[in-house]
């Protein structure tokens, strides 16, 4: 059982990389054109991997959980977290993405299969504080290096995106392999966003890019956008969801330290203690939570 907290890590500390790599990548390259260009690499990836490992059937019955996962991510959570990102800190954007635990725990309610308790509505209530403090103390920013409050709510977005693609993933990864579903997310990415990276360039189709933006595409490409995901399915199928949405809290502390070595940055007070309200509201949310949150996404 160890080593599929050690997959959930290792996907952490990925994704965690992949908020500097998309903020260096977003200089020279457009959101669409990135989320496209990236998963081009990831579908070579995948093309290499299939001679090596087999492709699972999908049964017919699955295949609209399938589509709906694909819709919420890649689809939806790329286009609010790449145009969000472009607006705000790594840190400050990986922070709000922590809130995923948060954000289940609230489906599982309106589902009727959780109960709160008081840790969660005091856990619900730091994490909005955290944000909030965050949200205002960038709100008059506009430059590369601080948060605009538009977004700040971009990447919400993108949270409830992700919070709702784990609760679909926790049930799907139980019955397919982390391989399949991580191949059809990509081929699904693919065909979504050809279309809005040809509409984004027309009518300039010519690219300028510099090694340290080919190296965040090539990192983004390979890492978070394959193995991280295959990781993390991996780790799924062992984990329940809602323990397994507890290492998102690693996310932050692992983009904080790399945007620090790479980008040269340090988190502004606000941002920290925002920060740990966060945190402290996500794990006050999945304390002493029911071992199985088993959200029926059948009829």
């Amino acid at each position: 059982m160890a080593r599929y907290y050690l997959y959930l890590t290792i996907a952490a500390f990925i994704w965690g990389g992949s908020f500097v790599g998309t903020k260096i990548a977003l200089s020279e390259i457009r959101p669409m054109t990135l989320i496209f260009m990236r998963y081009i690499i990831g579908g070579i990836v995948v093309l290499i991997a299939s001679r090596y490992i087999k492709f699972q059937r999908i049964e017919k019955r699955d295949l609209k959980w399938l589509i709906l996962l694909c819709i919420f991510e890649p689809g939806l959570y790329f286009i609010f977290e790449t145009y969000g990102i472009r607006e705000t800190d790594p840190v400050v954007a990986s922070l709000i993405i922590a809130l995923i635990p948060v954000f289940v725990l609230l489906i599982a309610a309106i589902a009727g299969m959780e109960r709160v308790n008081v840790y969660k509505v005091v856990g619900l209530l730091l994490s909005i504080a955290g944000v909030s403090l965050i949200s205002y103390g960038n709100r008059d920013a506009d430059t590369s290096t601080q948060s605009s409050l538009r977004g700040i709510i971009l990447v919400l977005m993108a949270t409830i995106t992700a919070a709702s693609f784990t609760v679909l993933l926790s049930r799907l990864a139980k019955k397919y392999e982390s391989f399949t579903l991580a191949s059809i997310q990509i081929i699904f990415t693919i065909i979504f966003y050809l279309p809005l990276a040809i509409i984004e360039n027309y009518p300039d189709y010519r690219f300028d890019l510099s090694p340290r933006s080919i190296y965040a595409l090539l990192y983004l490409g390979v890492l978070p956008t394959f193995f991280a995901y295959l990781l993390y399915a991996k780790g799924l199928s062992r984990i329940e969801g809602s323990t397994a949405s507890l290492f998102t809290n690693l996310i932050p502390i692992f983009t904080a330290i790399i945007s620090s070595v790479v980008l040269s940055t340090i988190p502004s007070v606000n941002t920290l203690i925002g920060g740990a309200l966060i945190i402290g509201g996500v794990s006050l949310v999945t304390y002493n939570r029911r071992r199985e949150m088993d959200i029926p996404l059948t009829t």
